[in-house]
């Protein structure tokens, strides 16, 4: 499955298993703070 937002911005993620996923919101303001948000609750 895949999608597209028109919003620059996106987050990249590579798991241990090397799958790389890559997604973003509607904005890039959205997308920061989906981005910190993973941060906050991942401690990465």
């Amino acid at each position: 499955m895949a999608a597209y937002c028109s919003c620059g911005a996106c987050i990249v993620i590579e798991d241990m298993g090397g799958h790389t996923y890559a997604f973003n919101q509607k904005t890039e303001q959205s997308t920061q703070e989906l981005y910190d948000t993973l941060v906050e609750k991942t401690g990465f």
